[in-house]
């Protein structure tokens, strides 16, 4: 064959496959525009969520009697079903617990919730299943307040009238601490005060959200705690990867397929990479760093306080309180750690990722709470299996594989103290 000839078949074969792409492409778009219209558009987890400060439901945040497929994370759905009252549950609940049955409210943000997992992939109803294979009948309420300090005024309010024996209280660390720094700052949006031998939470009348979010903008990662990016030929070769995503359809979707167990950095809730916030509601960079500044450490005081208010609620009411930490990623997946010091431009003798953990645990211990800390069994189950307990495209949420690593590196802390307990209901 001639090398005329040759050329023209190259020539042919590559315009074949530019004309595959571009279809491809198109009838992409086209499938995408027809979804988004149409009555088969996957709902997201705001469809699922009761948005305002005042818009409580009995059973927390979620919508009363939703049903429906919600996108999952991979392109994929979900199915999630909410009960009468806004607990995440095909069941009903009665005011008090049917006779002999142990009834757990489990309370927390949308981990608790189960963003973007299958109605029977929580950690909540893995825990369900097992004690009541092993221990008792049992039900546990999925209950979603999104922080410790809401979910204070919600247990007030609400949850205590289903009068649970446990409350099981997630802690996500990052942005439970932000909340709680804004919850009980004195220009805040809620107060404890004392009501006789009991402690309850009043909402504050003038609470102006956007100022506040403005002055959080203004605490940074102090600046030895940072280095030089640097715009190398890797970066650039980044850029061009993350402009072809952002514009091809096919290629996101070959790039997210084979990302899902790569290294991920967690986004920023302030879109800030090159000088990443003190306080940040999704990566919480700011509570990793060794010794933690002063605004941090009144972030802790008053995440304290809201967690001595539980105690103090509960014990009053004989209800046993649980508080369980939420890890994040780049704790339990050692990539993710050096993937995020790369993008945020880390000085990493500055951070503990441990910190938080070790900070909130002591005073567990100080205080004789009950406290569930699995970031350790995480990280060997994460080891042993070898694929992401997370959410791809740098998502801080558990995907159903991290909701069973969670379940299965907890749940005997939770029998246990639910026999030292001697919780056993009875009729």
């Amino acid at each position: 064959m001639s090398f005329k000839k040759s050329l023209i078949i190259l020539v042919m074969v590559f315009l074949f496959v530019i004309f595959i792409i571009i279809t491809t492409e198109v009838l992409l778009r086209l499938k995408i525009r027809i979804t988004e219209k149409g009555p088969s558009r996957y709902l997201d987890y705001g469809d699922v969520y009761k948005a305002g400060i005042d818009n409580w439901a009995k059973g927390g945040k979620l919508k009363e009697g939703f049903k429906g497929w919600v996108i999952d994370g991979y392109g994929g759905k979900v199915w999630w079903e909410n009960n009468s009252d806004g607990f995440r549950s095909s069941r009903e609940y009665t005011a008090y617990p049917p006779c002999g049955v142990l009834r757990i409210l489990s309370m927390g943000d949308s981990f608790t919730a189960g963003y973007r997992v299958g109605q029977h992939e929580t950690f909540s109803y893995l825990l369900e299943r097992w004690l009541n294979d092993i221990y008792i009948k049992s039900e546990v309420l999925i209950s979603d307040v999104e922080d410790p300090v809401k979910g204070f005024y919600y247990l007030n309010n609400y949850g205590y009238l289903f009068h649970p024996h446990v409350i099981i209280l997630g802690i996500t660390l990052g942005n439970d601490l932000t909340q709680a720094y804004i919850g009980l700052d004195p220009q805040g949006t809620y107060s404890i005060v004392t009501d006789g031998e009991d402690i309850k939470i009043v909402k504050n009348k003038f609470f102006d959200n956007t100022r506040f979010f403005q002055r959080l903008k203004k605490y940074e990662i102090p600046e030895g705690c940072l280095k030089q990016h640097k715009h190398t030929v890797k970066k650039r070769w980044m850029d061009i990867i993350n402009l072809l995503q952002d514009n091809s359809m096919i290629f996101k979707r070959v790039m997210d397929r084979l990302s899902i167990n790569k290294p991920q950095a967690i986004v920023s809730w302030f879109g800030e990479y090159t000088r990443p916030k003190l306080f940040d509601g999704v990566n919480g960079l700011g509570i990793y760093l060794n010794p933690y500044p002063s605004e941090i450490a009144i972030a802790y005081q008053r995440l304290f306080r809201i967690l001595s208010a539980y105690e103090s609620f509960c014990k009053t009411r004989g209800i046993t309180l649980i508080i369980t930490l939420f890890p994040q990623r780049f704790q339990i997946q050692q990539g993710d750690w050096e993937k995020t010091v790369q993008t945020y431009g880390l000085n990493e003798t500055c951070f503990d990722t441990m910190l938080p953990n070790k900070v909130i645990m002591e005073f567990c211990r100080q205080k004789g709470l009950n406290c569930i800390d699995p970031t350790l069994k995480m990280q060997e189950q994460y080891e042993k299996i070898g694929k992401s307990l997370y959410l791809p495209k740098g998502d801080m949420h558990w995907n159903r594989l991290g909701h069973k690593a969670y379940f299965e590196a907890a749940r005997e802390e939770f029998l246990e103290i639910i026999q030292r307990n001697k919780i056993r209901p009875t009729c």
